[in-house]
């Protein structure tokens, strides 16, 4: 029985069996839509020659005969693209392990992206406070971590990006101190090009450090309003005039470079959504981090000053 775990690496076989009469064909994209149903994108040069077509059409019979649901009939199942070397460029893709040349473009609801990892930010170094599961001090450990590293003296910029359970903004600001606005504020507003109205409203400073500084931008402002409206559309990708296109995680990672340009901390404590999430692919993938913290366990309190005191060792001194 094919089911749809199964059907990368069969397809993989069946690329393996015509890889001499594909090498020249290559690029090749693997299109699986949004029901897991996989057809080819084959450069158009090739549709009209009589021997690549006779390949394309075997490979297809092949495909309907092992993925069965998975994939469409053989009439349907090749399609042609222009230009393939510029499609594939604009697409999320993702090689097919054991093949050469060959990309999968995973057409899912969402839009997070774990196969891709965006280079360092070269400036303020960017740590990400991330966790498979909730409750196992994740967010605790930032916090104190912040106050540890002001208390040194820094600027600490934290963000709050657990957006759909939001706690550590208010367990480092109490509700009279918040901004007018917070991060899912400005992922609406940016959407209409409004963004620029709220930036300078959605940052607090702490009062818990006395040295340096802890400055917040929390997942919601004073007054959260139509909050699970907002959140319905912190996801969508935004079109420019040029009909360019920027997806939710791009746009977060602008927000990210405002706020440190504005603010200019020393370092970026962010707090990831907890599980395989599309909050927590941006952070560990997109946000340009430099370091990710992964968080298993619930620290035993009798041992949290000594790996507290470490950790904030690792998280200013490898940056």
């Amino acid at each position: 029985m094919m089911t749809f775990a199964d059907t990368l690496p069969e397809l993989t076989n069946i690329f393996l069996d015509f890889k001499d009469e594909l090498a020249v064909m290559r690029p090749i994209l693997v299109n699986r839509d949004l029901n897991g149903r996989i057809r080819l994108i084959i450069d158009e040069k090739w549709e009209n020659s009589e021997h690549q077509q006779a390949t394309l059409t075997l490979i297809a019979i092949k495909m309907f005969e092992k993925l069965g649901a998975h994939t469409y009939p053989v009439e349907q199942s090749l399609l042609f693209e222009p230009d393939i070397q510029d499609f594939l460029e604009r697409e999320l893709s993702f090689p097919l392990e054991g093949t050469s040349d060959v990309f999968v473009l995973d057409r899912v609801v969402v839009e997070g992206n774990w196969s891709q990892i965006s280079p360092v930010n070269p400036s303020v170094p960017r740590t990400v406070f991330f966790s498979i599961k909730g409750g196992v001090g994740r967010s605790t450990a930032l916090a104190a971590t912040a106050w540890a590293l002001a208390e040194q003296g820094k600027s600490v910029l934290v963000l709050d990006l657990d957006l759909e359970s939001p706690g550590l903004s208010s367990a480092l600001l109490p509700s009279d101190r918040r901004p007018l606005f917070g991060i899912t504020d400005w992922l609406v507003e940016d959407l209409v090009n409004n963004g620029d109205t709220v930036l300078h409203n959605m940052l607090a400073q702490s009062a818990l450090s006395h040295n340096g500084e802890i400055l917040v931008v929390p997942a919601h402002g004073r007054i959260p309003g139509e909050y699970v409206a907002k959140l319905g559309r912190v996801w969508m990708p935004k079109m420019d005039s040029n009909g360019m296109r920027e997806s939710w995680a791009e746009r977060l990672r602008r927000l990210l470079d405002a706020l440190e340009s504005l603010w200019q901390p020393d370092v970026i404590l962010i707090d990831s959504r907890a599980g395989i999430d599309e909050v927590a692919s941006a952070c560990i993938t997109e946000l340009s981090a430099s370091t990710i913290l992964l968080f298993a366990h619930r620290v035993l309190p009798q041992r949290s000053e000594s790996y507290l005191q470490k950790l904030c060792f690792r998280v200013f001194e490898t940056n």
